[in-house]
């Protein structure tokens, strides 16, 4: 229901996210990788917005709304996906579990950036030109919770019957 800011890569489990709420989970709900959760902001038809390609002050928590915080998730709801996804895109910037490297074909990263991980969509005060579905930003995976105000997590779930 809401974003935290301030989290940790790793530590979904400690937000309220129990094994018993998701039973078909023996483990903390996972984080998405950063091609899935790229999937689901860009779509099959590559929007560079998650509701597509205009950007707009009404569709997400990011610094042309003015809210200057983290919101409830679904305070936006313009801004869903055409598969109905919420708030890919402001609020907080969400981990990934993918280090940070570089796009196949594009360019070559230095190896120490992989002990990064990949953090995308943008938060309450980025700029709307930065807060798309292709761009991405990184951070230590150990980095200390003051360092990280503006970041969260997605945990993403199979609806699907067991």
């Amino acid at each position: 229901e809401k974003q935290i800011g301030g989290g940790r890569m790793g530590e979904s489990a400690s937000f309220g996210i129990t094994v018993t709420e998701l039973p078909r989970l023996n483990q903390p709900p996972p984080v998405p990788v950063c091609l899935s959760d790229q999937h689901l902001d860009l779509g099959t038809d590559f929007r560079e917005f998650a509701w597509g390609n205009n950007a707009g002050a009404g569709n997400a928590n990011t610094a042309s709304a003015g809210r200057a915080a983290v919101v409830p998730v679904g305070s936006f709801p313009l801004g869903a996906t055409p598969e109905g996804v919420l708030d890919m895109i402001g609020n907080a910037w969400e981990w990934t579990s993918s280090a940070l490297r570089g796009y196949p074909g594009g360019v070559t990263l230095h190896d120490s950036l992989a002990r990064n991980r990949v953090i995308r969509g943008g938060a309450f005060d980025t700029v709307d030109s930065v807060a798309t579905t292709w761009k991405r930003g990184y951070f230590p995976e150990q980095s200390a919770p003051v360092d990280l105000p503006k970041t969260g997590f997605r945990c993403v779930v199979s609806t699907a019957a067991p």
